[in-house]
């Protein structure tokens, strides 16, 4: 991939049991990316946007951002360089808004 958008800087921080975790630090891509504001106060809302074939659901992804998949579009923008190779993440980073 020649069209690296951001290289987002990654590196070990030690945990208090002795493990590490990886960290991607996310600030270059996040003032990058414009945030759009989604919010329902409440279920009485609801009635009137949803019409009578349409479904609900409620997502809470605080626990699944390495499993939502995100577009080709996004992926140059998700790349780290480590020990002089290139990776990119096809899932979503933590740490990003």
């Amino acid at each position: 991939m020649d069209n690296v958008q951001v290289y987002n800087p990654t590196f070990l921080d030690p945990r208090q049991d002795a493990r590490l975790r990886k960290i991607l630090e996310c600030r270059k891509i996040n003032l990058l990316t414009q945030l759009a504001h989604f919010k329902i106060d409440g279920p009485e809302e609801l009635r009137y946007i949803l019409q009578e074939s349409d479904y609900a659901t409620i997502l809470d992804t605080k626990d699944t951002f390495h499993h939502v998949h995100v577009s080709p579009n996004l992926q140059p923008f998700q790349e780290f360089q480590f020990k002089n190779k290139r990776y990119t993440y096809f899932y979503l980073l933590f740490g990003w808004r």
